[in-house]
């Protein structure tokens, strides 16, 4: 025993009292029965401590530690589920990197005002929370082997170590870019296997909320699934042939191209029932579509009625491709080319007003292309700040040099012998039901045919504007680095391959790049309705690789056959069309 053995004789120590010596023999007797006692009762059995339960104790810890250990077993095998960390759209896509340095867009960047709460997108462990290059970031690392990322972020409420549950709130957004302080914006959203940066929109259920095809909400991979078009392989045997496509029946994108607003301009003869491709096969939400009408806007299309489509928001009845556009027959699309462009100018300026400062791409076929041309060249101000900056501008079977067939159509209805016949048949065919009932609807002696003709003065002074614009480069309307895809119809009768772009090369300074050119499977109208169109389409729009295809064979066919129609129209009395019996034009 110790010195300092409570049962040793010893010093008094604080708190105990010794019996006086008077009280000894009671202290012994009382002694006595504390320890004979046990001895003297019967045997009982020991009962351990019980629970309010009725469980015991060392019970009740041993179910513990089994529960414990099955939710540690579950936090690694149940199915993770994802979901975006904030409401907001897609601003900017992910662009995978050349390399493990090289340049790219290593995530998403998701539209969400600064002070917006980020939730975790599921479960996991918080493997950063600090400074990274002058900007807050939270990466989490969850079971299913991901590394999700989240910047810039203010305030942020989880520490290294911690798990966090799906929707647990990391932080809210900073009022400041992540990098590129004229592309960034938002939240940026990153995901990682390992070294590999991911494009979030491949994870499913990850995809953030936007308009369904079938209905207002949010969707992701696992309730909508978008399965990616088969690559096209663009030209074959050296660019002389095109390789073909099937048509498109689904979408093939998850996520739009880039974060401008999409317009498309239909074509001659069209009406507002129809359009040019559906911007949701490339990922579009249509908030973010208008179809321009080539009847103009609605008379009360003003602030109040744009802030009651705002206020409808996605998928509301105001907020498509339509929100502030009147129904148009085929006859609105007669009155030319100049009426056309005017009508996109102040259709654009609405936009600006809606959104300022979002830059818009500009998809038109056949004369909704020319219209686009012609806007572009002549009316088109880059410093004019109620105008958006146009990003891009795709042309999609555009007579842009003219269409041959127009030509001759215009030289039929003007012969006195052939012109009656020609508005017979075409009213024959508007009293049909069918596939060449809507060519019923068509005036081959409106203004637009006139215009559209090859050799017609407004194609000549669109050709002069494209040259002026060359020469002035970055002080002329391409100031804000637009960027021109022409497209042609490998079988369009209509627009010969050869007469679908603008002949050229870049401006002098570099600042106007030379329009790329490709021919696709399709005639004029069946080239809209393939895969090919849209990944072509979409790739440009991203600033995406393009594969090639020059269309030579189509190119030298169409060229022939529009010189017979040249020939033809000379032969019934359009002296001028002679002039445009050249040789065919060189593929570019």
């Amino acid at each position: 025993m110790r010195r300092d053995d409570p049962r040793l004789p010893g010093p008094q120590r604080p708190g105990v009292r010794l019996a006086p010596p008077a009280g000894r023999a009671v202290a012994v007797a009382l002694a006595g029965l504390v320890l004979v006692g046990p001895l003297a009762a019967p045997a009982r059995a020991v009962t351990p401590a019980t629970t309010a339960s009725g469980t015991t104790a060392e019970e009740a810890a041993r179910a513990a530690e089994r529960a414990a250990a099955a939710a540690e077993a579950a936090w690694w095998s149940d199915p993770v589920v994802h979901r975006a960390p904030v409401d907001g759209r897609v601003l900017r896509p992910f662009v995978p990197p050349d390399g493990p340095y090289g340049a790219g867009h290593r995530g998403v960047d998701l539209a969400a005002a600064p002070g917006t709460a980020v939730r975790a997108t599921a479960r996991g462990t918080v493997a950063h929370a600090g400074r990274v290059v002058g900007a807050t970031w939270v990466s989490i690392d969850h079971p299913d082997g991901l590394r999700t990322s989240y910047g810039p972020l203010a305030a942020v409420r989880v520490a290294p170590g911690r798990r966090v549950a799906a929707g647990d709130v990391l932080g809210l957004v900073a009022a400041a870019d992540h990098g590129d302080p004229d592309r960034d914006a938002g939240l940026h959203l990153g995901v990682r296997r390992g070294d590999t940066y991911l494009d979030p929109a491949t994870v499913p259920d990850l995809a953030p909320p936007r308009p369904t095809l079938l209905d207002v909400g949010g969707w992701g991979a696992a309730d909508l699934a978008v399965v990616p078009y088969a690559a096209w392989e663009g030209g074959r045997l050296g660019g002389v042939l095109t390789h073909g496509s099937p048509d498109a029946a689904a979408p093939g994108y998850a996520l739009p191209p880039s974060p401008n607003h999409l317009v498309l301009v239909a074509g001659f003869g069209t009406d507002s029932d129809g359009a040019i491709l559906d911007a949701r096969h490339l990922g579009y939400d249509l908030a973010g579509v208008t179809h321009l009408s080539h009847a103009g806007r609605r008379a009360d299309a003003d602030a109040a009625a744009d802030a009651a489509a705002a206020e409808a928001g996605p998928g509301g009845p105001d907020a498509g491709p339509w929100r502030d556009q009147l129904p148009y027959v085929a006859a609105d699309t007669w009155g030319g080319v100049a009426r056309a462009a005017h009508l996109l100018r102040d259709q654009l300026r609405a936009q600006a007003a809606r959104e300022p400062g979002r830059a818009v791409d500009l998809v038109g076929h056949s004369f909704g292309g020319v219209t686009i041309a012609y806007y572009l060249l002549h009316l088109h101000d880059p410093y004019d700040r109620t105008l958006p900056p146009v990003g891009h501008v795709v042309t999609i079977a555009s007579p842009l040099e003219g269409s041959d067939l127009a030509r001759l159509a215009d030289a039929v209805d003007a012969n006195g012998a052939t012109g009656p016949a020609l508005r017979g048949v075409l009213g024959l065919l508007a009293r049909t039901d069918g596939p060449l009932a809507a060519a019923g609807g068509l005036d081959p002696g409106s203004r637009t045919v006139d215009d559209l003709g090859t050799g017609s003065d407004p194609l000549a002074v669109l050709a002069d504007a494209w040259g002026v614009e060359r020469t002035a480069g970055a002080a002329g309307a391409f100031a804000t680095g637009t960027r021109w895809l022409s497209i042609a119809g490998s079988t369009d009768i209509v627009v010969g391959a050869h007469r679908a772009a603008l002949p050229g090369e870049a401006s002098p300074d570099g600042a106007v790049p030379a329009p790329e050119r490709r021919v696709l499977p399709g005639g004029h109208s069946g080239v809209l309705a393939t895969e090919a169109v849209r990944e072509v389409v979409w790739r440009f729009l991203a600033d995406r690789d393009v594969v090639a295809s020059p269309g030579r064979l189509a190119t030298a066919g169409g060229a022939v056959l529009g010189q017979g129609l040249l020939l033809a129209a000379t032969v019934l009395g359009d002296r001028d069309a002679a002039g445009a019996l050249v040789g065919p034009p060189g593929a570019s």
